[in-house]
């Protein structure tokens, strides 16, 4: 998975985990998601063209249907 656009600054949630929001190319596919974080460390590192690993990486899907 290759981040090909940071779409705003990590934010926090109330339980502590950082959202990146961004998109992504999926195989042959761009999808708009969050990529979740465990420390702010973690969630700033990531940097557009960066590739991710699947297994390792919580990536969360957002739809607009």
């Amino acid at each position: 998975m290759r981040v090909t656009k940071l779409i705003e600054a990590p934010i926090i949630d109330a339980d502590g985990k950082w959202y990146v929001f961004c998109q992504v190319l999926r195989g042959c596919s761009y999808v708009y998601g969050a990529i979740v974080c465990e420390t702010m460390k973690e969630a700033l590192s990531i940097k557009e063209g960066q590739i991710l690993d699947l297994e390792k990486t919580k990536f969360s899907i957002r739809s607009y249907e």
